[in-house]
């Protein structure tokens, strides 16, 4: 059985119709009373094709638990849940794929990128021992790269970076962004806080650290930005991986808190870290007023890849996904963190408020130490500078 999308009205008014875009962020399953007695419904309808609902078959329906777009250059991994009656089951069916590179293991389905490059979308079928099927679709995304740095020569590309608010500190840190604050050597990108006793507009600093940015260099909206990076083991000093929108003058926004809305995000971090969180790392969107430019609100997560990665010297890549609907983080081919918003939002004029372009920027700052520093006192001492956040490439896609 299938029901057009455009057959589909809305119960508040039947002259509406409910005609989905992508299953990312429209309806992607429809569920029919049973209007007769009022108290059956039928089996979830899902979207088969372009411009239908299609049912399962009777009450043995399969669901896709959370769709992601995933990281570019790696897999993607989703779980699928089966429900007979509408109740989980975990025997007594047996998942396909369409194509035999994608693996399953029980609910667990792993998207090779191999697949997903192509733009091919992979169906799962769900077959009961009694001969009932039910497929979910997972969609998949071709990516176009934007921007490609691997620091593969011995300064940074002028063209592509520069250093970020040069000589600039942040209320009582003992430090400040040196113009001499990184090194590219060895196909890396080293950001460096150093020992060192500078004067600055008349206060005496004993140590320096740094950031640096694409602005005025490269900026986008949307898509993937994403960078592979490794720490060293130190806390009180914090190593971060961020987007910011162009200033024009005032603080924009890259997306918005929902479709009317007062509130803009005027910055995300896509990681920080710092030893005191072991095995996580901070991911946060931060909200401002776009009328009174008062940070408002943050949508934040302790991301929890699997243990170990933050400690085991090896390079992982950490990235996020915007679409217009929503944020998706990874480490890897981890979903580490999603978030809702809206790409535009209607202010109290009733005006239609559109997003910036974002730039990308590494830091890696250092805080006082005390208890007053929200990434830890410090476990390094004098013997150990330079402290080092290193970077072996950074993307970005369409």
């Amino acid at each position: 059985m299938q029901i057009p999308w455009t057959s589909v009205k809305r119960k508040s008014d039947p002259t509406v119709s409910i005609v989905p875009n992508n299953p990312e962020n429209s309806l992607s399953q429809l569920r029919i009373a049973v209007f007769n007695d009022g108290t059956n419904e039928s089996g979830t309808f899902y979207i088969n094709e372009v411009g239908y609902f299609t049912s399962a078959s009777g009450y043995f329906e399969a669901s896709l638990i959370l769709y992601h777009p995933g990281l570019p250059e790696y897999d993607a991994e989703y779980d699928i849940v089966v429900k007979n009656d509408g109740v989980p089951i975990n025997s007594g069916f047996t998942l396909r794929a369409n194509d035999a590179r994608v693996e399953i293991q029980g609910g667990k389905v792993t998207v090779p990128y191999s697949v997903r490059e192509q733009g091919k979308d992979v169906i799962v079928t769900a077959t009961s021992t009694s001969g009932q099927s039910s497929s979910v679709i997972i969609p998949s995304k071709k990516w176009d790269i934007t921007f490609n740095d691997d620091f593969d020569g011995n300064d940074l590309d002028p063209t592509k970076w520069s250093v970020f608010e040069p000589e600039l500190s942040y209320g009582s840190a003992p430090s400040y962004c040196a113009r001499d604050c990184y090194e590219v050597s060895d196909g890396t990108l080293k950001l460096l806080a150093k020992k060192r006793e500078t004067v600055l507009n008349g206060r005496t600093y004993q140590y320096t650290d740094g950031a640096i940015s694409t602005e005025n260099k490269f900026t986008q909206s949307l898509g993937c930005y994403v960078s592979a990076m490794r720490y060293e083991p130190w806390s009180g000093i914090c190593g971060g991986f961020w987007l910011l929108p162009e200033f024009h003058g005032q603080r924009q926004s890259l997306f918005f808190d929902g479709p009317r809305s007062d509130l803009g995000c005027g910055e995300v971090d896509i990681i920080e870290w710092s030893n005191i969180f072991g095995d996580r790392y901070c991911v946060t969107e931060h909200f401002w007023n776009y009328n009174t430019n008062q940070h408002s609100d943050t949508n934040h997560v302790m991301a929890s890849p699997q243990p170990g990665k933050m400690y085991d010297g090896q390079f992982h890549a950490i990235g996020v996904v915007i679409t217009e609907s929503n944020s998706y983080y990874y480490c890897d081919e981890e979903l580490v963190g999603v978030f809702e918003h809206s790409y535009t939002t209607l202010n109290a004029s009733g005006e239609t408020m559109y997003p910036a372009n974002n730039f990308m920027l590494f830091s890696y700052r250092m805080g006082p130490d005390n208890d007053s520093n929200w990434v830890g006192r410090w476990n390094f001492d004098d013997s150990d500078f330079p402290l080092k956040y290193e970077v072996d490439w950074c993307r970005a896609y369409k």
